[in-house]
């Protein structure tokens, strides 16, 4: 079952997260994104020395790599939110929303459920596909650009810690799982 806008009989809430109420988990989380940014940032590293970022460039070149980066960033954290959405509406999902907290941006939807497999697959979804767009876009980047788009995977990747730690904790429940995601709280029921 990928989407129902009810709940199955005999199914009861057996999880819920919510990061903005939940400030221990909070802080677990982005202690979590600040584990996962270590080792993209040395990567980055390893591939391409960050002095690179600098070589050749005028003032205006370093300017207009600073404003791509911040152009970047809004629009990555719009992008990661739609492709959240769009996954929830390749799954069926009915009405969504968007907002912005304050600390996280989100996707939701108030009346649908999500089955197990669809939801790992949208709570995923933005990780794998901006990864690989990233990646490809450093691949093709001179040298001198790598490090604006890298900053942009190092978000993708230690922003994702949030969906990370969803989807491990979700995996390990049971197959009927049906998952609300509101977009701020994300609850889950079986029959199991």
């Amino acid at each position: 079952m990928d989407c129902v806008q009810s709940l199955p009989a005999g199914y009861r809430q057996i999880f819920s997260i919510d990061l903005q109420q939940d400030k221990k988990l909070s802080l677990l989380v982005n202690l979590f994104s600040l584990a996962l940014a270590v080792p993209v940032a040395i990567l980055g590293l390893v591939l391409v020395p960050f002095s690179r970022l600098f070589e050749g460039s005028t003032p205006q070149g370093l300017l207009l790599k600073l404003i791509t980066l911040m152009l970047g960033t809004v629009g990555y954290i719009i992008l990661h939110e739609l492709t959240h959405a769009a996954a929830m509406r390749a799954y069926g999902a009915g009405k969504l929303r968007f907002g912005f907290t304050g600390l996280y941006a989100y996707a939701g939807s108030e009346g649908d459920y999500f089955g197990k497999r669809a939801y790992l697959v949208i709570a995923l979804a933005p990780l794998v596909v901006w990864g690989l767009i990233f990646a490809l876009i450093c691949a093709l980047v001179p040298v001198d650009w790598f490090w604006i788009f890298w900053m942009l995977q190092f978000m993708n990747i230690s922003g994702a810690a949030g969906d990370i730690y969803v989807a491990l904790r979700i995996g390990r429940l049971p197959p009927d799982l049906l998952v609300r995601d509101t977009g701020l709280a994300m609850t889950g029921y079986s029959a199991m």
